[in-house]
């Protein structure tokens, strides 16, 4: 049997023999991952072919950088989640046949890669719009539910991986429900993030991975935030242990023609990087193991 990573003779790592491979496709689990490689390339291009409409994200955001419309000007107001981390996080962090939680899911990227890779999905998300969006492109074995990820939608302790991206603040915002995650105030922000990664850890099955991937914005007065050091504090709150922080390097792209805004004025460097921040539910030792068996073929 083929699947997107080869044969079964290919699935397994070349030094160990193990499930699942140690690379993907020449992506090693290193804590930089850097998506401008001919490795990261070639593999997005693979999956910008299998899944049509797939990688190429929201298509209503509604404005960034508290510019209206500015967005939409940059790159068409599409905000894209890169489907080969997708693949590395769940070749990685889920255990074969796994059932994935994503209680911010935006567009069909993870859910689409979900299924390809033999998982099964459900997304949250509070925009009506792009939900209806997701049924029509989407697998059709995803559960697409339309509501606010800070409250319960799966049962407890049924799943075996989450994987999620939350807006980082205002830095996109996507609709203007109230209970939209881009909308709130920073201190209402943090307070949704807590309940939502109570979810979280409260879906999860004992000894599995939580992806969150996040990022960091400024202030009014142009002060870093620190997102992703509340991210990690709230992490560890809800009860989860701090695993891996990978570090992920995006390409300049349209970015260029923001930085003269950003850097003159006030000396703020254009941001390259996201934070991929990877927790444990129970022992890691343990979630390990789930991770290794082997998939039935």
């Amino acid at each position: 049997m083929s699947t997107p990573w080869g044969t079964p003779d290919q699935e397994r790592d070349t030094w160990t023999g193990q499930y699942p491979p140690l690379d993907v496709h020449g992506i090693y689990p290193w804590s930089i991952l850097d998506t401008r490689t001919t490795e990261w390339k070639n593999r997005r291009k693979f999956w910008d072919e299998t899944i049509e409409d797939g990688t190429k994200g929201r298509d209503n955001t509604l404005y960034a950088h508290g510019k209206s419309g500015y967005h939409t000007s940059i790159n068409g107001g599409r905000s894209a989640f890169d489907p080969v981390l997708t693949e590395l996080m769940y070749t990685w962090y889920a255990p074969p046949h796994a059932h994935v939680y994503d209680p911010c899911a935006g567009g069909i990227t993870r859910g689409a890669i979900a299924h390809e890779l033999g998982h099964t999905y459900t997304g949250v998300d509070i925009n009506d719009l792009q939900i209806a969006a997701n049924r029509v492109l989407g697998p059709n074995d995803a559960t697409w539910i339309c509501g606010d990820g800070t409250k319960q939608h799966v049962k407890p302790q049924s799943q075996d991986m989450v994987l999620t991206c939350p807006p980082y603040h205002n830095v996109e915002k996507y609709t203007d429900h109230p209970r939209d995650l881009s909308r709130m105030t920073w201190d209402e922000h943090l307070d949704a993030l807590a309940e939502a990664m109570e979810q979280c850890y409260t879906a999860l099955r004992d000894d599995r991975y939580m992806v969150w991937v996040t990022g960091d914005l400024r202030d009014s007065k142009g002060h870093l935030r620190g997102l992703h050091h509340h991210t990690a504090s709230i992490i560890t709150d809800a009860g989860f242990h701090l695993v891996n922080e990978h570090v992920l390097i995006n390409a300049v792209g349209t970015r260029h023609r923001m930085l003269r805004r950003w850097w003159s004025p006030t000396r703020s460097a254009g941001r390259l990087h996201q934070h991929v921040i990877v927790a444990v539910k129970g022992d890691r030792r343990r979630a390990a193991d789930t991770v290794r068996r082997q998939p039935h073929c």
